[in-house]
């Protein structure tokens, strides 16, 4: 998974953990997809995808 792209104005440290759905590539914060850092899956769907998938 790739981390989302910073502006110019961001800090590496103080970014939340996010998260890309497979299905539809779109983003996520960790701590709302009540996923822990030490847990994460290799592949994700959103609950969007989870819906229709």
């Amino acid at each position: 998974m790739a981390d989302p792209p910073l502006s110019d104005d961001e800090d590496v440290d103080s970014v939340v953990p996010w998260i890309s759905c497979d299905g539809c590539a779109s983003w996520c914060h960790m701590v709302c997809a009540n996923i822990l850092s030490s847990e994460v899956p290799n592949h994700w769907l959103c609950i969007n995808c989870q819906e229709i998938w």
